[in-house]
């Protein structure tokens, strides 16, 4: 920590600071973030002439803002009110000409967005990437084969694991391949290196995961389980039963800890959180035991659980998770799309020790009593503009999806969640259900699935979603859902063939 603000390069030596980093007290972690965006106000108080008009329409005086400990009168950033209102020339620390580089996100939430990117940016997200990939997997010691089967080209989540295995390479035995989601060539890289390694490393998302696993595991001459894989996760969330499911077909212990990372990262406000051991430890633990998960997060079904990068001034605003980011395109307190909550380390230690959960024991039990840091944690509940109101409720993606993952429904590829409305106007929660790749089914046999899904649909979500299981009592015929088989890649499945990010929700232009 320098000049009391916390930057990316206190990390840049993981070893040196493991023991150091529990020492440090919960306070020091929140005032060096409060200070940090407290510096982000005054790029934008000294730099961007649109922020003082901003702030004027929502009625707050510039100068009323003096410390980190004003930072909370500011008013909330959205692309609506900010973004899309002032224009990219505008909201520049800098001109246009002077962008080193810049992504794009994937348009998940509408239109695809450009993002400028500092240098430093990009440096920043390397060193946390090194520094996790050094503690979890010894990155620093094991010969590690890494893929990125995340998007090439111009999108956010490529060329960021492009820069840090970059970053790794110089620094460790660390060999990188930027495959993107090829399947085939994945395939060829395992088969021709992979037993040069200790370990493979492969980046992507938790959907293409599964996919390119069920694609090895096919092919008879290479052994993942001898590959010792590890995963980065992003760009999309998933359930505790999916990482489960995962683990298992990759050879290790569905309680592990260590086998599967995933990254909190936005386009537009950088990576506002990781998972760390004791976050999924945590998640371990909730998957057993419904009243924590409950007195934790307010609901039985164990949401994405990170910690809170500790650069980043994270908050949760109505149930919105607000970001400050010290970008080329500065934000504070910008509302990142995503909902969820977010609660302080000690608050989460008090609610375990209720619950009877020794965490300095069960961490040291592991072997990772230098892994209790004391940053806030970041829950995800989902994303405001990828779920579907019905009755009153809001269904997500995650409600459902681990149903998916067993035999009982081995026939299913893929699933979308919609709202539509019939020719008398009335709406209907449908449930569209891809069928995986040759399977045909008669009329009598698809009747039966879908008499099967609707129940089983029906069920899952009466038990874990409250607000739809009121909604279902209040109204059947509008909650219901109305299944509908598809074969593969057929609508409204016909664009996943191109996309590395599924949609399982329809949306309407």
């Amino acid at each position: 920590m320098t000049n009391s603000y916390i930057t990316p390069s206190d990390f840049e030596n993981p070893r040196k600071i493991l023991k150091w980093l529990p020492k440090q007290s919960e306070e020091y972690w929140l005032e060096g973030v409060r200070n940090n965006a407290f510096k982000v106000f005054e790029i934008l108080r000294d730099k961007i002439p649109f922020y003082k008009e901003f702030l004027k329409e929502h009625g707050v005086e510039i100068n009323d803002i003096k410390n980190s400990q004003d930072i909370d009168m500011l008013p909330v950033m959205t692309k609506e009110n900010y973004l899309n209102k002032f224009g990219l020339e505008g909201l520049l620390n800098g001109k246009v000409e002077d962008i080193k580089s810049f992504y794009m996100s994937s348009g998940s939430s509408g239109k695809p967005g450009v993002w400028p990117r500092l240098e430093q940016s990009n440096l920043a997200y390397a060193i946390f990437v090194n520094f996790f990939y050094t503690l979890y997997w010894d990155i620093d010691v094991k010969k590690t084969l890494y893929i990125s089967a995340m998007d090439l080209g111009i999108w956010a989540s490529g060329n960021l694991q492009f820069h840090a295995a970059t970053y790794c390479a110089h620094r460790h035995r660390f060999t990188f391949a930027n495959s993107g989601a090829d399947f085939s060539f994945i395939y060829h890289i395992l088969k021709e290196l992979g037993s040069y390694y200790d370990q493979v490393i492969i980046a992507t998302y938790p959907s293409w995961a599964r996919r390119v696993l069920d694609y090895l595991l096919d092919k008879k001459d290479i052994d993942l389980k001898k590959l010792n894989i590890k995963l980065m996760l992003g760009g999309e969330p998933h359930t505790i039963e999916w990482r489960q499911f995962i683990l298992k077909k990759i050879g290790h212990s569905e309680d592990g800890l260590t086998d599967v990372m995933d990254y909190y990262g936005t386009s537009d406000s950088g990576g506002p959180g990781s998972s760390t051991l004791l976050s999924t430890l945590i998640q371990n633990l909730c998957e057993k035991d419904n009243l924590l998960c409950n007195d934790l997060f307010g609901q039985p079904i164990v949401p994405s659980l990170f910690q809170q990068n500790p650069t980043l001034y994270v908050e949760a605003v109505n149930g919105n998770i607000v970001i400050t980011y010290p970008g080329q395109l500065p934000l504070c307190r910008y509302d990142s799309g995503d909902t969820g909550g977010v609660i302080k380390f000690s608050e989460v230690i008090k609610k375990l020790e209720k619950h009877d959960y020794d965490i300095n024991g069960l961490m040291s039990k592991y072997g990772y009593k230098n892994f209790i840091w004391k940053w806030p944690f970041v829950y995800l509940t989902g994303r405001y503009d990828l779920a579907i109101n019905i009755g009153g409720a809001i269904v997500y993606p995650k409600d459902i999806e681990g149903l998916f993952f067993g035999d009982e429904t081995k026939e299913i590829n893929s699933f979308k969640l919609a709202v539509e409305s019939g020719e008398d106007q009335k709406y209907s929660f449908k449930v569209y259900l891809e069928l995986k790749h040759n399977i045909i089914l008669s009329s009598s046999e698809r009747e039966k699935l879908i008499e099967k899904y609707t129940k089983i649909i029906l069920n899952k979500l009466v038990e874990s979603n409250l607000d739809y299981a009121a909604a279902y009592d209040m109204d059947k015929d509008l909650s219901k859902p109305d299944v509908n088989i598809c074969n593969y890649r057929e609508p409204p499945f016909e664009s996943e063939e191109i996309r590395q990010k599924p949609l399982f929700v329809k949306k309407y232009n």
